[in-house]
């Protein structure tokens, strides 16, 4: 494959232009930080590049890839996109497993399961270290980054099944 400079200069990525050599494998880091993800022309320039520029520069769309890497930011960011059209492998890797989950492997014919609660790197970042993460971040910025599972616009509202609703007051209520 060739080197990143020959595939051309990255620099400016969305606004600027992809030139030059193409590539067998292309990498794509992060194509949005967490302030762009929350705007939607940010959100469409980014799938747009992927969409119209990147996929372009392979040199054999046979045999090529693409691969992006990154943490969920957004409902409707580029990964969102690109696991609605089916055509790419989707690997998700929570930082907390929130059920019990097969990972299959393209070339591991064994899939490896990570068991519900399972921490992914425990000794980079243990539970202790996730919990204050997610209470300095927010619920909704945590569950889009670390559990890759982003929630739409509304997610730091009250949710509907959070209320309880009673015939009568419960004991220790005296309003």
């Amino acid at each position: 494959a060739p080197a990143v400079d020959d595939l051309a200069s990255l620099k400016g990525f969305f606004g600027g232009t992809v030139t030059g050599k193409g590539g067998d494998i292309i990498i794509l880091d992060d194509p949005l930080n967490p302030e762009e993800a929350e705007s939607k022309p940010e959100r469409e320039r980014a799938s747009n590049f992927v969409a119209r520029t990147l996929s372009t520069r392979l040199n054999d769309k046979k045999n090529g890839a693409i691969i992006m890497v990154g943490q969920r930011l957004h409902a409707n960011d580029v990964a969102a996109k690109l696991i609605v059209q089916n055509q790419w492998t989707h690997l998700s890797l929570q930082a907390v497993a929130d059920e019990e989950t097969k990972i299959h492997m393209p070339i591991k014919k064994k899939p490896i399961v990570r068991p519900l609660g399972d921490v992914l790197w425990k000794e980079r970042e243990p539970m202790n270290l996730l919990q204050a993460q997610k209470i300095a971040m927010g619920s909704r910025a945590y569950s889009a980054q670390y559990q890759q599972n982003p929630t739409g616009d509304d997610a730091n509202f009250f949710k509907r099944d959070w209320w309880r609703f009673y015939k009568k007051r419960p004991d220790g209520f005296d309003i």
